[in-house]
């Protein structure tokens, strides 16, 4: 009950509740005396009071803002599913995804052009550094493993990924927008890599710079490859950022870093993206199995 009474503090008054505060006021009551009565707080009960001296009215003034379209019901019934199954639509729609290309033969998945970007840290990487522990001592000192755990600086890396080649490792700093996604990775490194692809299909993501209607528009002759959203893995090249956080060791500036980015990613054999692109049909037949979720990969 008292939960509840809370809570009702900051809901909307009722015509009936505002015909309430002004006739219990009038009647002599003080201000903490109606909340306390009905249950609402002292500042709601004011502003309704001072709302009838100024206007001689209790009428609730119009608010900006969408008008609701759902009642509270169907609210509650949204909020239900989404914790019942938070991942139900998009592992049935990556699973359906893989039942449409799953026909394909490696020769054809080769003509894919993966492209991805992904931020690098100071302190981001633990070198995979893993403590193993008993049930029930989660809290033994000697069983914990210290590392920096709050934001720090780093640098946003992206690159294109086709079979035979790929790109240089574009380093960008700051946000990526439309526009930089645009002037600083599609004009300048994607479009003149896929000109010279015969054939080639281009996969990106789904993230807002790449699904504006600037980017489409650029790659307006380029074949794109349709990407199911929450696919981690699918996307092979998820593999070549950890290669480059697992060696890129602690920097402390960023130049220093940035160099050492660009130095692992110019000495990366071609074989490990070879290599990742022959997991892709064992990727799709494992994401059908688990009808959309996780995988081993």
């Amino acid at each position: 009950m008292p939960i509840r009474r809370f809570r009702r503090q900051y809901e909307q008054l009722s015509q009936f509740e505002r015909g309430r505060i002004i006739a219990m006021m009038e009647a002599g009551w003080s201000a903490r005396q109606v909340a306390r009565q009905l249950g609402r707080s002292y500042c709601v009960v004011r502003r309704c009071w001072d709302q009838w001296i100024r206007e001689m009215s209790f009428i609730r003034r119009p608010c900006s803002g969408r008008p609701r379209q759902t009642s509270r019901r169907e609210d509650h019934h949204i909020i239900r599913n989404a914790h019942v199954q938070p991942t139900a639509s998009s592992a049935a729609i990556q699973a359906q995804w893989c039942r449409v290309r799953g026909n394909r033969t490696a020769v054809e998945l080769n003509q894919v052009a993966f492209s991805d970007e992904s931020r690098v840290y100071f302190s981001s990487d633990d070198n995979r550094v893993r403590v193993s522990r008993p049930h029930g001592e989660r809290f033994n000192p000697a069983f914990a493993l210290q590392r920096h755990a709050a934001p720090t600086t780093g640098v946003m890396v992206c690159g294109v990924f086709p079979y035979n080649t790929r790109s240089s490792l574009i380093l960008i700093r700051g946000t990526m927008t439309a526009q930089r996604y645009v002037h600083d990775i599609l004009q300048p490194h994607v479009l003149p890599l896929m000109l010279r692809l015969s054939g080639a299909i281009f996969k990106q993501g789904n993230a807002q710079p790449y699904t504006a209607r600037m980017s489409q528009d650029c790659l307006h002759t380029v074949t794109i490859l349709p990407w199911s959203a929450r696919s981690p893995d699918l996307s092979p090249i998820k593999h070549i950022w950890d290669h480059l956080g697992r060696r890129v060791g602690h920097r402390t500036r960023l130049n220093e870093l940035e160099a050492n980015l660009q130095q692992i990613w110019n000495e990366m054999y071609q074989d490990i993206i070879q290599n990742l692109y022959a997991s892709m049909p064992d990727r799709i037949v494992s994401c059908i199995r688990a009808r959309g979720g996780s995988t081993g990969y």
